[in-house]
């Protein structure tokens, strides 16, 4: 799409905003998932990277969560691991960031998963976890 009909179309995107939904357009993506005004552009590039992935990014494809926490979403999905566990906007990302270690190293993240525990306990359990685990108990 040229660069004039792309402004007319999405007419309320800034220039970063259109250059992730013409980015998505030239590799042949379905922008409409993330080529809307409520996301910035830093939640379509993220929405963008997991397209170009062929990722399920309905899970994360949300205003409800910011750039940071759809990274974390998308990084598990990249590695493979149950991100409906923190899927969830109550988790701010460095929360998502320990449940999502904790996930790869399986370790129980159940036991330390709520939105109350803030990031730096999360890490403490997840490290005691990890060592646990390595000991064989």
């Amino acid at each position: 799409m040229e660069m004039k009909n792309l402004k007319k179309k999405y007419w309320w995107a800034s220039e970063k905003q259109l250059y992730v939904i013409e980015s998505g357009l030239t590799k042949g993506l379905d922008v409409k998932i993330y080529a809307k005004p409520v996301f910035n552009s830093s939640q379509m590039s993220v929405i963008l990277w997991g397209l170009e992935r062929y990722l399920d990014v309905k899970i994360y494809a949300k205003p409800i969560f910011n750039n940071y926490q759809m990274y974390e979403i998308y990084d598990g999905l990249i590695k493979n691991v149950d991100v409906k566990i923190y899927a969830n906007p109550e988790f701010n990302c460095r929360q998502m960031f320990q449940i999502l270690e904790g996930l790869r190293k399986k370790v129980n993240v159940k036991l330390y998963a709520y939105p109350e525990i803030p990031d730096t306990i999360m890490k403490k359990i997840r490290l005691k976890l990890q060592k646990t685990k390595s000991k064989g108990f």
